[in-house]
């Protein structure tokens, strides 16, 4: 299947890091989704695809619900737990920690699952 879904620069808030004080205060990350869809069978009927706000409220919830050390770990989680509840065959997550070190304006993994 060819066709793409994409969510790009969703921000959201959650506790993630390894420092004490990391685990005190929510930081900012960006999010990047891609996830395999089916446009030729959408018909213009939202029950047809995957509803890419459902999916940006799910994971804006889950991260200000959950605290994290690794980024890796986070999405690693994340693309399981959504491939679970949306029935997601096929994604790519990019998960950006803004500013998380001198010098560069973001660090962050890229991970992709599915067939």
């Amino acid at each position: 299947m060819s066709d793409i879904v994409f969510i790009r620069e969703l921000t959201v808030k959650t506790i993630i890091g390894i420092h004490d004080w990391e685990q005190q205060v929510p930081q900012k990350l960006s999010l990047d989704l891609e996830f395999a869809a089916d446009a030729i069978n959408a018909k213009d009927n939202i029950n047809n695809v995957i509803d890419y706000n459902q999916v940006s409220v799910w994971i804006t919830e889950y991260l200000a619900n959950n605290k994290f050390k690794l980024i890796e770990t986070l999405a690693d989680n994340l693309a399981n737990l959504l491939q679970q509840e949306f029935n997601m065959q096929k994604l790519k997550l990019t998960i950006r920690k803004i500013k998380a070190i001198p010098n560069a304006q973001c660090v962050g993994v890229t991970i992709e699952r599915g067939k």
